[in-house]
């Protein structure tokens, strides 16, 4: 997907330019793409929730995909075609959705202190999706991922490492890693001049029970 890096008063520099609609993609035949809703002390946010065709009650693997700034759940699965592949691949997808109320440009806030812990703010809200789903349907709980772009891949690097006996592997694009700001100026300044040497160090209060290193995917800089 191609991103265009623009600035905005509102968010986070990373909007991204919506990718035009194209229903097989959105919704492979026989495929079931629903809402969904989660709601704890930090909030409530909306979903998408790809269930392929050959989903019979067997366990399945679930990816869960953290959309770019200004992007819906919709923008994303089209863009990146991930429910043709889940029906390909016979595995779940699940899109969480940041509300404008969160932030206006619907950037995932990765950048605030608040939205780095586990238990806390939206990192909370991305995990009780996961397991809220996990109740709901079949998934295998060693095949969970998290992936995202742009903002959404900030966040999933955090998800990462707040999560870590959640989610096996992650893959971030376009992204930084979980500490590399702690607030809006200073997401500016690490997006422009690189991240802090001290990026990704936090207190072991962050970190999940049983915090292992995670194996992550990271696409080259161009």
């Amino acid at each position: 997907m191609s991103e265009n890096w623009i600035g905005s008063e509102t968010g986070i520099p990373g909007l991204l330019q919506r990718p035009s609609a194209h229903a097989p993609d959105l919704v492979p035949d026989g495929g079931q793409f629903v809402d969904g809703s989660y709601s704890n002390q930090a909030g409530s946010r909306a979903y998408k929730f790809y269930i392929p065709s050959d989903y019979r009650g067997q366990a399945l693997p679930l990816v869960v995909m953290l959309h770019g700034c200004i992007q819906s759940p919709d923008d994303f699965a089209t863009g990146t075609r991930m429910n043709v592949l889940a029906e390909e691949r016979t595995c779940f997808v699940a899109y969480p959705a940041q509300d404008a109320s969160a932030n206006p440009s619907k950037c995932w806030n990765w950048f605030s202190r608040s939205n780095q812990q586990r238990g806390e703010g939206e990192p909370s809200l991305i995990a009780g999706i996961t397991l809220q789903i996990m109740r709901d349907y079949s998934v295998a709980p060693q095949r969970i991922y998290v992936a995202g772009l742009s903002a959404g891949a900030a966040a999933a690097a955090i998800m990462g490492m707040t999560y870590p006996d959640l989610y096996a592997a992650i893959g971030v694009h376009s992204g930084l890693t979980c500490g590399a700001a702690s607030d809006l100026p200073s997401a500016f300044a690490a997006m422009r001049e690189g991240e802090p040497l001290a990026a990704g160090v936090h207190s072991s209060s962050s970190w999940g029970a049983g915090r292992r290193d995670v194996p992550a995917i990271v696409p080259p800089c161009q």
